[in-house]
């Protein structure tokens, strides 16, 4: 770990290690992250904001962006960053909405990259990402987690839409090498770390320890964890859609109604008792279609990507051609 200087232009005289700043992909194991690795005390990181600190969200993405000043942006985030210095940690912001939040219909991605790099221009960048069509249908079953009774087509579209229109999950949020290519440009190709969420699955040390390398640390000794998260199979998936038409939606910030944990339940229930093939069955339709709409529009972004990030990306199963 190296202390840096802050910038002038986020004055303070005080001095801080550079920040790790996680901005998601969403479902791409940010829950594991930040629970397992960025909160453990073994690991060397420290989260003074907290895990998925609201701060970050109203500084950074719910702000007016004409009167968006980066000195106040930093102000609430100093005094985190001199504790976690003189402890001798590396703290970290993480939240996956700074990626931008598509099944919110927000897709301010650049604008936050820009803000990001006002405010912080010393920190180091982590993006998570995860092979296209399975994010698209983990992003499916989260949002009907979240209560929305969309169906499928109505999340990604079917491609025909006409001109001013867009399906809530827009493809192209997830041609990665746009956000990562543009991170590397304001902040440096050094200071970007892009980790695919197959490399998590495959090797949870590994994930880990180039994180640790990443930012100067040891690679903390971390007992391997079960997946966090996990979304309901498909047949419980389809069940708790047509719940969701009977429950209301929660409101900004209140409370979940007793409709909504009736349903939670009986969505349990059926994701435990169904069988196994039924559920593969609905899974397996699902997947079909988001092949169909996908074809093989990732396959440049994904090529690109390997050169950007160094990574392998067909090894783990992405489309990146013959």
């Amino acid at each position: 770990m190296t202390a840096i200087d802050i910038p002038r232009n986020v004055a303070t005289t005080a001095r801080a290690t550079a920040p790790l700043i996680h901005i998601g992909y969403h479902k791409t194991g940010t829950t594991f992250l930040q629970k397992r690795v960025f909160g453990s005390p073994e690991s060397g990181f420290a989260c003074p904001w907290g895990q998925q600190p609201p701060e970050v969200v109203q500084r950074f993405i719910l702000c007016n962006a004409f009167s968006f000043d980066p000195g106040a942006a930093r102000a609430p985030f100093d005094r985190g960053l001199q504790e976690a210095a003189r402890g001798g940690r590396v703290p970290v912001m993480s939240h996956e909405q700074l990626s931008g939040h598509p099944i919110g219909g927000t897709y301010e991605t650049k604008e936050i990259a820009d803000r990001l790099h006002a405010t912080f221009p010393e920190a180091r960048i982590l993006i998570g990402i995860r092979e296209q069509k399975a994010m698209i249908l983990s992003f499916y079953r989260q949002a009907i987690r979240k209560g929305h009774a969309m169906s499928l087509s109505e999340l990604i579209g079917t491609g025909q839409e006409p001109a001013g229109w867009a399906p809530r999950l827009r493809l192209e949020h997830l041609a990665f090498h746009h956000a990562v290519s543009y991170y590397q440009g304001l902040f440096g190709p050094e200071r970007v770390l892009v980790l695919p969420m197959e490399l998590l699955k495959q090797d949870q040390a590994e994930y880990v320890a180039r994180i640790a390398r990443f930012t100067g640390l040891q690679a903390p000794d971390l007992e391997v964890r079960k997946p966090e998260n996990v979304g309901w199979l498909g047949f419980a998936l389809a069940v708790r859609r047509r719940l969701n038409l009977l429950v209301p939606r929660r409101q900004l910030g209140g409370p979940y109604c007793r409709r909504w944990y009736i349903a939670w339940k009986i969505t349990d229930l059926v994701n435990a008792a169904a069988p196994r093939k039924l559920h593969q069955a609905f899974d397996d339709r699902l997947r079909a279609q988001i092949a169909q709409r996908v074809g093989d529009f990732y396959r440049d972004s994904n090529r690109e990507l390997e050169h950007r990030a160094g990574l392998d990306l067909g090894g783990f199963g992405y489309d990146v051609g013959a």
